[in-house]
C-alpha cells in the first residue's frame, strides 16, 4: 500500500467570489505524483467563504459554488486524487453547510455541518439526518460526521467534520478526522485545539487534520487564523504559519509502518494568573501574534476598500499608539509607503504638554505624516453655541472635544480618501470608556480585541520590534504614563483626570473580564478568585468596590457596543454585537448587583 500524502491548502479567497477562490484553489493544488496515494483538504466554505452572512439566501452564490464543484471534480479526475472541499449545498428550501468528498472517479459523499453556529448567519438547517443530496441528476449519500473507507490508500478509517467538533465525545482507534472549521486568530492559541485531546483520549493511531480559512474572510468582528495543521496522536507533524493572504499549504506523508511517526506527547495546561490575557510561557510570541492578527485586520479592510491611506488620532496615549504602531506594520508588511499614514495630534484644554511631545515623537520615529490641530477654538465656539455655561467643566464639556475630534478625522480621511482608524481598547469597550458617538466611533478599530493590561504590554514590546532603541523608549515612556482622557485642564505639565482613580484599577477590571464575560462565572465567584489571586496587592473591599463598578459599567453601557465599528478579535473574548457578544442594550444589572450586596469585604 502506498504512503497517504496529506495535502492541507488555504487558499488565497475573496469573499462570495467563487471564480476567483476557484482558481485560487486550482493554482495551489500538487502535481500528480503516482508513488503515492494524494488526499487534498481545503477550508469550511472554500468556494465562497464563511462570511457571506444572507448572501448564502441568493441562488446564484450557492449555483456558482455547485459550478465550482463541477470544476473540482474534473481536476481530481485529472490529477488522480482525493480531495475534501467545503461548499454550501441546497436541497430543496433547505441549505447545508457541506463538505465534498471528491475521488479520481467522482463525487462520493457529502459531508454536513451537524450542530450549525455561525454568528453572521443562521439560515443553516439544523436537520443533520439528511442522508441524500442531489448533484447533477445523482443521489449522493449525506450526513452529519460520516465515516467511510479509502482502501487503496490507507488502512485508516475516515471521518469528515464541518464545523465545530466540540459536541463529540470519543474517538475510534485507527481513525483520520478531517475537521474542516474557520477559526478566529487568538494570540497565543496551541496549534492544537482542545477538543483534539479530548476526542482522542485513550485512542490509537488517531491523525487530525484541521484546516480553517485564513485572513481573507471578512475581517469585520474577527480574523480567520489560516491555520492548517497535521497531529498524529497530539504531535504536530505539519502546519501552516497562518494570517496569510496568499495560498498556504502544509503536506506530511503517513507510512502506517512508520512507528515514530505514532508517538504521542503531552501539553501542560496553563495555571491561574492576575493577568490572564497574557501568556506567562512565551509572552513575546503572543505580542507578535497580537501585532500580526490586528495588522492582518486592517489589511482586508483595505484591501477590500482599495484604499491607500488611513488618519487616526495620535493623543500620546496607550491605545493610540498602539494603533499607530499596528498601522506602521500592516504598511511594512504590504509595503505601502508609510507617508500614507496621517497621525493627527489634536490638543485641548485638557492636553498636557508631556502627551502631545510623546504623540509627535512617536509619529517622527515611525517616519509617518504628521499633523496638528488644535480642538480648543472650535470647541469652545461650539460650547458658547449651545450656551454652556463657560468655565463648566462637566461632561458636556468634556465629551464636545471627543466629538470634535472624531469630525476633524473623518472630514480629513474623506479629504485624503483614507480610512478612519479607531483606538479605543477592549477594556474601554467592556466599561463604556468613551464618548458616544466621538471616540467611540472609527471605520475600522484595530484596537477593538486588545484589554488595557495586555495592550500596554504589547506597545512597550513593539516599540522596540518596529522602530528600535528610540521606539522603544518612547513607547515604554507611553506605557508607564498616568492614563487619562485629559479632557479637563490641569495645573502645570500634570493631566487633571486619572481613568483609573476613577473606574478602578485595570488590572481587576481585566481579570473580572476574562472571567465573569469570559469564562461565566457569578459574581461571588468572580470576587472570591480576585480576592485570592491579588489578596496581596489589593483589600478586599477594594475588589469588591471595582466588581461593581465593572457590573454597573458594563450593563450601563452595552448601547455603546451595539452600535460600535468593525474591529478584530484578538484574544478568547469578542464583545462585537455582530460575532460576539449578545447582549440587549436595556438588560438590568439589578441579579448581579443583588449578589454583590451579600459579599462582605
Amino acid at each position: 500500500m502506498k504512503a497517504l500524502k496529506l495535502t492541507l491548502i488555504v487558499p488565497e479567497m475573496k469573499v462570495a467570489d467563487v471564480a476567483f477562490n476557484l482558481a485560487a484553489i486550482r493554482a495551489a493544488l500538487p502535481a500528480k505524483d503516482e508513488s503515492v496515494g494524494q488526499l487534498v483538504i481545503l477550508p469550511e466554505l472554500a468556494l465562497t467563504g464563511k462570511t457571506c452572512g444572507d448572501l448564502f439566501f441568493q441562488p446564484n452564490l450557492v449555483d456558482g459554488a455547485k459550478e465550482g464543484l463541477r470544476i473540482l471534480i474534473e481536476e481530481c479526475h485529472k490529477h488522480e486524487l482525493w480531495m475534501v472541499a467545503g461548499l454550501p449545498v441546497r436541497k430543496d428550501a433547505a441549505l447545508y453547510n457541506a463538505a465534498a468528498v471528491i475521488g479520481p472517479e467522482g463525487l462520493k459523499l457529502f459531508s454536513v455541518e451537524a450542530q450549525p453556529k455561525l454568528p453572521q448567519f443562521s439560515g443553516w438547517e439544523r436537520d443533520s439526518a439528511v442522508d441524500e443530496l442531489e448533484f447533477d441528476g445523482s443521489l449522493i449519500m449525506s450526513g452529519a460526521e460520516l465515516k467511510f473507507d479509502l482502501p487503496d490508500l490507507t488502512r485508516l478509517g475516515v471521518q469528515v467534520i464541518v464545523g465545530s467538533p466540540c459536541h463529540l465525545r470519543q474517538s475510534d482507534d485507527h481513525l483520520l478526522i478531517i475537521n474542516l472549521h474557520t477559526q478566529a486568530a487568538i494570540a497565543g492559541q496551541n496549534p492544537i485545539p482542545n477538543w483534539v485531546f479530548w476526542l482522542g483520549n485513550g485512542a490509537e493511531n488517531l491523525v487530525v487534520a484541521g484546516i480553517s480559512a485564513g485572513p481573507g474572510e471578512s475581517t469585520t468582528d474577527w480574523v480567520a487564523s489560516g491555520k492548517a495543521t497535521i497531529t498524529i496522536n497530539h504531535t504536530v507533524k505539519a502546519e501552516t504559519r497562518g494570517l496569510q493572504f496568499e495560498s498556504e499549504l502544509c503536506q506530511y506523508e503517513i507510512a502506517e509502518d512508520d512507528e515514530a511517526a505514532w508517538e504521542c506527547r503531552d501539553f501542560p495546561k496553563p495555571l491561574l494568573s492576575p493577568t490572564p490575557f497574557i501568556q506567562s510561557s512565551d509572552a513575546e510570541k503572543q505580542f507578535a501574534e497580537v501585532l500580526d492578527i490586528q495588522a492582518a485586520g486592517l489589511l482586508k479592510r483595505l484591501r477590500h476598500t482599495k484604499l491607500d491611506k488611513v488618519v487616526l488620532g495620535n493623543s500620546g496615549g496607550a491605545d493610540s499608539a498602539m494603533a499607530l504602531l499596528v498601522c506602521l506594520r500592516a504598511f511594512k508588511l504590504s509595503e505601502r509607503p508609510v507617508e500614507n499614514i496621517l497621525a493627527v495630534s489634536m490638543p485641548g484644554p485638557g492636553s498636557t504638554a508631556d502627551s502631545y511631545e510623546r504623540s509627535v515623537a512617536l509619529a517622527k520615529a515611525a517616519g509617518v505624516s504628521v499633523k496638528t490641530i488644535s480642538v480648543s477654538e472650535a470647541v469652545a465656539v461650539h460650547l458658547k453655541d449651545i450656551s454652556h455655561p463657560e468655565g463648566l467643566h462637566d461632561v458636556t464639556f468634556e465629551n464636545a472635544q471627543a466629538r470634535e475630534r472624531t469630525q476633524i478625522l473623518m472630514d480629513l480621511a474623506n479629504q485624503q480618501r483614507a480610512l478612519v482608524v479607531g483606538t479605543g481598547d477592549l477594556s474601554e469597550i467592556a466599561l463604556g470608556w468613551s464618548t458616544f458617538n466621538g471616540d467611540h466611533m472609527s471605520m475600522y478599530n484595530v484596537n477593538a480585541g486588545l484589554p488595557k493590561t495586555l495592550l500596554l504590554r504589547v506597545l512597550a514590546w513593539a516599540g522596540g520590534e518596529l522602530l528600535g532603541e528610540t521606539g522603544a523608549a518612547i513607547t515604554e515612556h507611553i506605557a508607564k504614563s498616568t492614563i487619562s482622557p485629559e479632557l479637563v485642564p490641569g495645573s502645570g505639565n500634570k493631566p487633571a483626570q486619572s481613568t483609573e482613580a476613577i473606574l478602578g484599577p485595570y488590572l481587576l477590571h481585566d481579570f473580572f473580564l476574562w472571567h465573569a464575560i469570559g469564562q461565566h462565572l457569578p459574581p461571588r465567584g468572580v470576587f472570591e478568585l480576585a480576592q485570592v489571586t491579588f489578596k496581596d496587592r489589593f483589600s478586599s473591599a477594594e475588589v469588591l468596590r471595582v466588581l461593581r463598578i465593572f457590573y454597573q459599567r458594563f450593563f450601563g453601557n452595552q448601547f455603546k457596543r451595539s452600535s460600535s465599528a468593525d474591529g478584530p478579535q484578538v484574544t478568547p473574548i469578542s464583545l462585537s454585537p455582530r460575532g460576539g457578544w449578545a447582549m440587549p442594550s436595556d438588560a438590568s444589572a439589578a441579579l448581579w448587583l443583588k449578589e454583590l450586596e451579600g459579599l462582605s469585604d
